[in-house]
């Protein structure tokens, strides 16, 4: 909202509360008869559970958010049928196996991220992008914490916070997301795309170089083994990504991972 409001973007918002349109987007009926009474030219899914283990145990909620919501979304949409599209966020959890990895490759191994990737394939048919992504930076939600805010929190509060050694990705801040969003506005391309940085890194590594960033003690930091933690769902080890693609197709250019770490440092001093 705070990027909109300051790029002065007309939006309106829906969702259990604090909404222009509050209400429960489980409810068919309801998302339908609003997104007929908005007549969005553009929507920005950005609702979903990302919380992985959940989605494993509650499979159907899961997709009821994850899948459901956006294809009554993008069905009802299609009541403007001259200038409709859809932006959504979709993951890198779809891939599995050595990075970093292209678009045409996705392995699911996981509930959320089958969830995910079932909308993906529905969304095909409509006029949208997905984009496959991993984020963080300063959260403005209070009940929502993004990862670098887990381990601002840990470390301010000087309790342990274990990071896997051995899981890679290749995460992007909120700004440059909401910046891909701003240009995607305005030029509409349609598909699946990878939106992630240059040289990720092990989530320990993300955990140690932040706290470098922001002169913290990285003490708190302990580095724990994927395969050594019993989880309900399965993890992949590997989520780094090519995003070239989006860069060629957006004529952008997408910083490395530390370059990124580096941009959020402000926020949180």
């Amino acid at each position: 909202k705070l990027y909109f409001d300051k790029k002065k973007i007309d939006y309106c918002t829906i969702g259990r509360e604090n909404c222009n349109f509050n209400g429960d987007i489980k409810d068919n009926n309801f998302v339908e008869k609003t997104i007929k009474k908005a007549t969005p030219e553009i929507f920005i899914n950005l609702a979903a559970i990302t919380d992985v283990d959940y989605c494993e145990k509650n499979k159907e909620i899961a997709y009821k958010i994850n899948t459901e919501f956006p294809e009554v979304v993008a069905k009802a949409m299609q009541s403007n049928p001259y200038n409709n599209y859809i932006i959504q966020i979709s993951t890198d959890q779809l891939y599995e196996g050595k990075g970093p990895h292209k678009e045409e490759s996705p392995n699911p191994i996981n509930e959320y991220s089958k969830s995910k990737f079932e909308i993906e394939k529905i969304l095909k048919k409509y006029n949208s992008i997905s984009l496959r992504t991993n984020f963080f930076g300063k959260s403005r939600k209070l009940n929502k914490f993004s990862f670098s805010d887990k381990i601002y929190n840990a470390i301010i509060n000087k309790t342990y916070i274990n990071l896997f050694k051995d899981v890679y990705f290749t995460p992007v801040s909120f700004n440059t997301i909401f910046k891909v969003i701003e240009i995607l506005i305005k030029k509409k391309i349609t598909g699946i795309y990878n939106l992630g940085t240059k040289n990720g890194m092990t989530k320990e590594e993300f955990g140690l170089y932040f706290c470098k960033c922001l002169n913290l003690n990285t003490k708190y930091i302990t580095g724990n083994s994927l395969k050594d933690i019993n989880l309900s769902a399965k993890r992949p080890n590997d989520m780094r990504m090519d995003s070239s693609k989006l860069e060629t197709d957006l004529n952008i250019k997408l910083q490395n991972l530390r370059n990124e770490i580096n941009s959020v440092k402000e926020s949180y001093i």
